[in-house]
């Protein structure tokens, strides 16, 4: 499998991506790998890396995008892997419980204040995946209005109204656009080691598999509760959120600490500067 998708991604090239399925038939095992695609794409074809963004291309759209994570996948693990890691992490789980419940015991009406805390585990355990459900919905119906607009769009592209029908996207109303105030907080993580770490904006549920890969999480926006630092928490990644212009401060190729316990990133080497020179920390 990781010869077929290499194989295919070295043959196609940039303005082919979209043939992309097409392509992996006409190679050995690609009838197979094809309809295990197909089968995914039927299923989470609308979802893609920043998805709440109506003008990124889905997964469906282009299923090329999906060979990384399948190469990382094949790479970094071996069949059954997704198995083993979830019943390691229920036995982790349980013993954590275990331990807490324990320790409640051992306080003064221990058995009531450990009979709650089980009750307020097990609500956690049962209903925190429910979050999910409503993003799953908005990004599936995103994907109907955005089919929608792009129809709309060739016909005024045919119209001569449009040059490029993407550029139904960025069509706006005449008069000033109005916006919101916000405002984030800072995560901390109990964990620090040295990485070399990409730092989007913010991850979304499409971006998990690249927490296979990572060393480190940096996220421009975010808090206590935000989706990535959850999910970072769960794979052991070290992760610092609302650092703002993370995006700007770290650039490829720099090595840096991401140092989730204090809440800040220290650039430890840049390619770009001497090696005895010193690197300022990102403060966040």
């Amino acid at each position: 499998m990781s010869d077929l998708c290499e194989g295919v991604g070295g043959r196609l090239p940039r303005r082919a991506l979209s043939a992309f399925l097409d392509e992996l038939a006409k190679l050995a095992g690609g009838r197979e790998a094809q309809e295990a695609i197909q089968a995914y794409l039927e299923k989470y074809g609308m979802r893609c890396v920043g998805e709440i963004d109506i003008t990124r291309p889905r997964w469906s759209e282009r299923p090329a995008t999906l060979v990384p994570l399948i190469l990382d996948n094949i790479r970094n693990f071996t069949p059954g892997e997704a198995k083993r890691r979830l019943e390691h992490g229920r036995q982790a789980a349980r013993s954590k419980e275990q331990e807490l419940l324990e320790r409640l015991r051992a306080l003064a009406d221990g058995a009531s204040k450990a009979k709650e805390a089980k009750q307020m585990i097990d609500r956690v355990r049962t209903f925190s995946g429910y979050r999910e459900y409503p993003k799953y919905g908005i990004v599936d119906r995103y994907f109907v209005y955005k089919q929608a607009l792009l129809e709309e769009a060739e016909r005024l592209v045919r119209a001569d109204v449009l040059r490029d029908k993407e550029d139904i996207f960025y069509l706006t109303p005449p008069g000033p656009s109005k916006g919101a105030p916000a405002s984030s907080e800072t995560s901390r993580r109990p964990t620090s080691k040295p990485a070399t770490s990409s730092s989007p904006p913010t991850p979304t549920p499409a971006g998990h598999p690249l927490f296979l890969a990572i060393k480190g999480l940096v996220t421009e926006v975010g808090g206590l509760m935000t989706h990535g630092r959850v999910i970072a928490r769960e794979y052991g990644v070290p992760a610092v959120v609302a650092v703002e212009h993370a995006t700007q401060l770290i650039r490829d190729g720099q090595r840096i600490r991401v140092n989730g316990t204090d809440g800040y990133i220290e650039i430890l080497h840049d390619p770009g500067q001497p090696r005895d020179g010193a690197a300022p920390p990102c403060a966040c």
